[in-house]
């Protein structure tokens, strides 16, 4: 079963008791529209909770969720923040990824490991033991091991509405704690240059350190070329 409302996509139109709830909390309407449209996305995946234990199938139901970007909103307008939404940056590729099977996964809050949506199928394919073709990129979340090892992974951002992915590449990502280097594509983005952040130290990729570190730029670039033409 999938289950993918349009929510908490804009237009945000929240049930007015939620959006009174919200208004209650800021001074922009804007944030307490959104605010109360994640709200009422939460309330309805509640009630598809409810549906399968009153059905008795929670401990026969692998529950999976992910979606497809983050959002920060604007307080001040009915958007997004440019550095969220279809950027390249953390607060636009980091989002919520979980695995639910009662009695079968130890529900667990805090994780030292880095994961990705790539490690979706891995998982599922673990969790119900079936063996994986080899060339199968990703890890399963449940193997601790194999997550400890995992010294960084790979990303893509495209526009928003492309044909193919050849012709629709934005930015080429690479994560290796602590850095990451974000690669325009020199076609589609001419006008951007290369952008290397320590998200240790700097989290919210203020300070562009790719001049002051040539080295770790050409080791992530070459990085980035091996696994493109893997």
């Amino acid at each position: 079963m999938w289950y993918a409302p349009f929510l908490p996509h804009q237009p945000h139109t929240p049930p007015q008791e939620l959006l009174k709830k919200y208004m209650k909390k800021t001074t922009s309407e804007h944030l307490a529209k959104y605010w109360a449209m994640c709200e009422w996305f939460d309330q309805t995946c509640g009630q598809l909770f409810d549906l399968f234990e009153e059905k008795g199938l929670t401990e026969n139901t692998l529950f999976v969720y992910v979606c497809d970007n983050g959002w920060v909103q604007e307080p001040n307008k009915d958007t997004y923040v440019k550095t969220s939404k279809r950027a390249p940056y953390d607060l636009g590729i980091r989002t919520p990824i979980m695995y639910k099977w009662k009695g079968k996964i130890t529900p667990k809050i805090d994780n030292e490991t880095f994961v990705s949506s790539i490690d979706m199928i891995p998982t599922v394919l673990d969790i119900l033991n079936i063996e994986q073709p080899e060339n199968l990129p990703g890890i399963s979340v449940l193997d601790t091991g194999k997550l400890n090892k995992r010294k960084g992974f790979f990303g893509e951002v495209y526009a928003h509405d492309f044909d193919t992915i050849e012709n629709s590449l934005y930015y080429n990502m690479a994560i290796f704690p602590p850095y990451k280097i974000i690669i325009p594509d020199p076609v589609r983005k001419p006008e951007e240059k290369v952008q290397l952040f320590n998200i240790s130290s700097d989290p919210f990729e203020q300070e562009n350190i790719a001049a002051k570190n040539p080295r770790i730029v050409k080791d992530l670039t070459n990085k980035i070329v091996k696994f493109r033409t893997k």
